[in-house]
C-alpha cells in the first residue's frame, strides 16, 4: 500500500506490468512518463482517487489514426477501478533509458 506519491518523468519499460497500483493505494500522481514495451502498462486493483495525466503509452489508439476524433480519446488504465489519462501524448518524452523492468 503507498499514498499520496508522485511518479513523475520515468522510462517503465520491458516489464511483465508496467506499474501496478493495488490495495487502497489512494492519492498517487502519475505524470508524464513513457510506458513503452510492457506486456501490461499498467494495471489497478481496490484503490481509488489516484491521477494519471500527460503520460506517452505505446497502446493507446491515438497513435493508431491521425483521424482527429482519435486524437482526442483518453487512455483506458485497466483495472478495479478503471482509470484514465485524460491527456495521453502521442510522443514519448526524451529521457534516460535504463536498462530492465524498473523506473528511473
Amino acid at each position: 500500500m503507498c499514498y499520496d506519491n508522485t511518479v513523475f518523468y520515468n522510462n517503465i519499460q520491458n516489464c511483465v506490468y508496467g506499474i501496478q497500483i493495488v490495495l487502497s493505494s489512494n492519492g498517487n500522481f502519475i505524470i508524464q512518463n513513457n510506458f513503452i514495451d510492457n506486456l501490461i502498462n499498467a494495471l489497478t486493483r481496490n484503490c481509488q482517487s489516484n491521477i494519471w495525466s500527460e503520460n506517452y503509452w505505446d497502446n493507446w489508439i491515438g497513435l493508431r489514426s491521425n483521424l482527429p476524433m482519435f486524437q482526442n480519446f483518453p487512455k483506458v488504465i485497466f483495472g478495479f477501478p478503471i482509470f484514465f489519462d485524460w491527456y495521453p501524448q502521442s510522443e514519448p518524452y526524451d529521457m534516460p533509458s535504463i536498462q530492465g523492468c524498473g523506473i528511473r
